[in-house]
């Protein structure tokens, strides 16, 4: 994977939580801790959309069994 140097401004928080994930994962650079926790976010959200696909498609299942 490509990598490319950015200089970013954070606030704070944002600093102390990228911190703490750092030290919780063991991870000894910021980018690494960015990219996992934006991999994560990711991760999450597909499981999300397939969550609410499901839901839908069970529901218009029952719907149809009831007609």
């Amino acid at each position: 994977m490509m990598k490319e140097r950015m200089k970013v401004s954070l606030p704070p928080e944002v600093k102390k939580y990228i911190q703490s994930y750092m030290k919780e994962h063991h991870l000894s650079f910021t980018g690494d801790a960015i990219s996992r926790i934006c991999q994560e976010h990711e991760e999450a959200q597909k499981r999300k959309d397939e969550s609410i696909k499901k839901i839908v498609k069970d529901v218009t299942q029952n719907i149809e069994d009831l007609f």
